[in-house]
């Protein structure tokens, strides 16, 4: 019987996802701002390095030590073989979800804006060929790769005692919630519980990784080549139905899309059969909450 993560692991890494990159850019700000500056640092090319790779790291090496103090392997993760049918199926959800629900959430988005509600993450600039490259490596790799190994690993695959609803609307709210980001927040969740039932269903994160790597590298290049491609952002009746339509439309694609992923997945016998896991604690509360009050504090920023 191989061991898989509990309901306390889910907490205890999600707390560490929550408070180590900001202590340590906390850390930086106020050791390195000190000698060059802080107005100085922030136009560094350093600080645009360790600012994009600084979550995929920290969220790595929490994956690694849970893991590791867990003693629980990368069997969990990949208890099935992908077929060529299963990834045609995996992109094609990736695309329908990229480009049919994006519309809506360009609506939600300028509304935040209309009601005074302002994006506090810091943009991405594409000026360069290097920059794109660079933002591909950090953010259309590495960031799927480490995000996935800890939601859709860890965090997931430690919640699935609670159910498998409840673990994929869980994990799905600790990942909205990760990115602090109200603008994010509906598409950051929906987008979430795809990934979750994507992964549930083939029983391999390669597959949510898959998905999660399609997504930012497209968004990356698009808004390299055609940065007003996602930038249709208006309130007005016409754009408010087509959006609402393309949503419904792409809606129903991924629900057959996954429907036909988990009869796929059916067909084959896992790799491995896990011991039940009944480990709980006060982490996985106590997680939520710092996560909610982090979120409404950013919130408040964005006034």
């Amino acid at each position: 019987m191989q061991k898989k993560f509990s309901e306390n692991d889910s907490g205890i890494s999600f707390i560490l996802a929550l408070l180590c990159p900001s202590i340590l850019a906390i850390f930086v700000l106020i050791i390195v701002g000190s000698i060059v500056g802080v107005s100085t640092l922030e136009n560094t090319t350093f600080y645009k390095i360790f600012s994009s790779l600084l979550n995929q790291v920290v969220f790595i090496i929490i994956y690694l030590i849970i893991s590791r103090q867990k003693k629980v392997g990368f069997k969990p993760l990949a208890n099935k073989k992908l077929t060529f049918k299963e990834i045609l199926i995996v992109l094609l959800i990736a695309i329908s979800s990229l480009f049919l629900i994006t519309p809506l959430m360009n609506v939600y988005d300028e509304f935040l804006m209309s009601i005074g509600i302002n994006e506090t993450a810091s943009s991405i600039t594409l000026n360069s060929i290097q920059d794109l490259l660079f933002y591909i490596f950090a953010l259309g790799i590495l960031a799927p790769i480490s995000e996935e190994l800890l939601f859709r690993g860890v965090i997931l695959n430690g919640l699935e005692e609670r159910g498998t609803k409840n673990a994929v609307l869980l994990s799905s709210l600790m990942f909205m919630l990760m990115h602090l980001n109200i603008h994010q927040t509906i598409y950051q969740f929906i987008l979430g519980i795809i990934l979750a039932l994507v992964v549930l269903y083939t029983k391999n994160i390669f597959a949510g990784i898959l998905i999660h790597l399609f997504n930012n590298t497209s968004i990356l290049l698009i808004n390299y080549i055609s940065p007003q491609f996602f930038d249709c952002r208006c309130l007005s009746l016409n754009f408010i139905v087509i959006a609402l339509s393309c949503f419904l439309i792409g809606g129903i694609i991924i629900l057959k899309l996954l429907e036909l992923l988990k009869k796929q997945g059916e067909k084959q016998k896992p790799f491995y059969e896990f011991e039940k896991v009944e480990e709980k604690g006060k982490a996985l509360k106590i997680s939520i909450i710092l996560s909610v009050v982090l979120w409404l504090l950013t919130f408040i920023m964005g006034l």
